[in-house]
């Protein structure tokens, strides 16, 4: 189990689902991931965290106003600091840096391309992110699936401090970016088969078989928007929908 104690900053520590159906929600996921679920009230609404072997690795909260989504939270040591420095750069500021009740701060930034993203600062120890990472059930990985690999590229390079490594990965070309010797996240130009699609980061979580996960997702009205594949020295690879329209993918480890 590979159990996260302490927060590795500019990077993607957290993940959580806004959903049209917060009820039909859990029963997909915790069908799909074995997760469980325990609410949390907050200031004026439910904030469920999803669990596995008693860990949080992720959360859900409903939100009737907007299309069901994930989002993905780099965790940052000053979140204005950082927000400053965004339009700056080409991006935008979504919605600007506020309070969540004494837990933490966060802001909502998109990059040129338009993929969004979440600052996070966390006032209490404990609050940084999911306890749980690379492991069956856990968050696995994040990518930004962009139209527009070089504006993204520059942008989050000079924002976090990332560094950038092209390679090819498969028939893929492919740019892992990494924070020291740390790998963070990848990036990717938009397939043209996902049609217009904007870009967007996609968040992995990690299963035991990609294909059986498949199946149960289907049977819970998911649908497939990448089918499985496997992937060089990576592993088996989906991309799904929940039943309300939110993305994801699924990672089988390599063995």
């Amino acid at each position: 189990m590979t159990e996260i104690t302490k927060p590795i900053e500019r990077s993607f520590t957290w993940i959580d689902l806004s959903t049209t159906d917060a009820a039909a929600a859990k029963n997909f996921y915790t069908k799909v991931f074995g997760w469980t679920t325990l609410d949390r009230a907050a200031e004026d609404f439910t904030y469920t965290m999803l669990r596995k072997n008693d860990k949080n690795v992720a959360a859900l909260s409903e939100a009737a106003d907007q299309p069901a989504h994930w989002n993905c939270y780099v965790l940052v040591d000053d979140v204005d600091k950082f927000e400053a420095k965004v339009e700056h750069l080409g991006g935008k500021v979504i919605k600007t840096a506020f309070d969540v009740m004494d837990i933490g701060r966060m802001a909502v930034i998109a990059d040129p391309t338009g993929g969004v993203c979440l600052l996070w600062h966390a006032k209490k120890e404990n609050e940084f992110g999911a306890q749980l990472m690379h492991e069956v059930g856990s968050l696995a990985w994040t990518e930004l699936v962009t139209n527009d690999t070089a504006a993204a590229k520059g942008f989050y390079t000079e924002l976090f401090g990332w560094t950038a490594k092209n390679e090819t990965i498969g028939d893929v070309d492919y740019i892992t970016f990494k924070k020291d010797d740390l790998e963070v996240a990848g990036m990717l130009k938009l397939p043209e088969s996902f049609g217009a699609v904007p870009s967007h980061w996609l968040s992995y979580i990690q299963v035991a078989d990609c294909d059986a996960a498949v199946k149960i997702a289907l049977e819970l009205g998911g649908k497939v928007r990448l089918a499985a594949t496997d992937i060089p020295k990576v592993g088996r690879i989906a991309v799904l929908q929940d039943a309300q329209g939110a993305g994801f993918g699924i990672l089988q480890d390599v063995k």
